[in-house]
């Protein structure tokens, strides 16, 4: 199975770049928008900073930006990217305008002197158009190229703008200086991360519980055994994370995620077979197959059994 580490590598920028490819496509922006949203919501400033970096560093965004063009020209006339475009779009509550649009709206206002400087346009300074976008696009591609990182948290519609953080100089930022085990170390972003991703997918309906299952067993291999969630009502309560052999020198693993209900009881929460990456679902004494979700807590919160 690909290591955490590899996905969080190679995801978000592959998604961005499809996105960047084909911004019509409803189902490539629903899978970077999901990714967007779980990377945004890492509170520490450091992991924050790492993952935000990552992204900067595969060099899609200025593709970004310019297939999302059309989309950040939001005030008045189609006259051109503004300030007060990006900023209407940035400090928007509703919901009106997805991740991906927010990304690339963070980024050109982050770069806004830069991508005017980049071509000379009939369009006038303090308005940016789509040749400028081209041209920083195809300017990016050169050795010595600099632009400036996003704050990612800075694209969560219910984001604390004053809590916002920019960039300290790149080299504070470099994860191999870092050990395992420091804060805002690659494997604390990942915990950071799959815990965001694990919350929200266990009180979404109908979501993928083999998904899930993939999600606790990556924070297992992150050394992960107790996890913080919260609840829909925002209170935090504590879940633990089991694996064991399924029998003695076997490859096949149990993969349960559990929390206590209010009768102190253990609930299962999700549960399990990883069958060589290919999670199965448990058996019970009469060898039936029983469901994914415990089904107590599953009633409990509303959720498809």
């Amino acid at each position: 199975m690909i290591s955490y580490e590899a996905q969080q590598a190679a995801d978000l920028p592959h998604s961005i770049d499809k996105v960047a490819q084909y911004p019509e496509s409803s189902y490539m922006r629903a899978e970077a928008n999901n990714l967007l949203s779980q990377y945004s919501q890492i509170s520490d400033y450091n992991q924050r900073a790492l993952a935000s970096q990552n992204l900067a560093d595969a060099g899609v965004l200025p593709g970004l930006a310019l297939s999302e063009a059309d989309r950040l020209d939001v005030v008045g006339e189609k006259d051109g990217i503004t300030k007060e475009d990006l900023s209407t779009i940035l400090e928007d509550r509703t919901g009106k305008y997805d991740y991906s649009t927010r990304l690339a709206a963070a980024y050109v206002k982050e770069n806004f002197e830069g991508i005017e400087e980049s071509t000379t346009s009939l369009w006038g300074w303090d308005t940016i158009d789509k040749d400028e976008l081209s041209a920083w696009k195809e300017v990016s591609s050169e050795e010595g190229f600099e632009d400036k990182a996003v704050d990612i948290a800075s694209i969560n519609p219910n984001h604390d703008d004053s809590q916002s953080l920019f960039y300290p100089p790149q080299e504070s930022l470099d994860a191999a200086s870092l050990p395992d085990s420091a804060p805002g170390s690659q494997n604390d972003v990942a915990r950071q991360i799959l815990t965001a991703q694990l919350n929200q997918m266990i009180y979404t309906p109908g979501a993928d519980p083999k998904a899930i299952l993939e999600t606790v067993q990556q924070l297992a291999n992150n050394g992960v055994e107790r996890v913080a969630l919260k609840d829909r009502s925002g209170q935090e309560f504590m879940a633990e994370i089991k694996t064991s052999p399924v029998a003695e020198g076997s490859d096949k693993q149990y993969v349960h995620l559990f929390t206590q209900g209010p009768d102190g009881k253990s609930r299962i929460i999700v549960r399990g077979i990883d069958d060589s990456g290919v999670f199965v679902p448990e058996r019970n004494k009469d060898g039936e197959t029983v469901s994914f979700y415990g089904r107590k807590w599953a009633k409990d919160n509303g959720l498809l059994v």
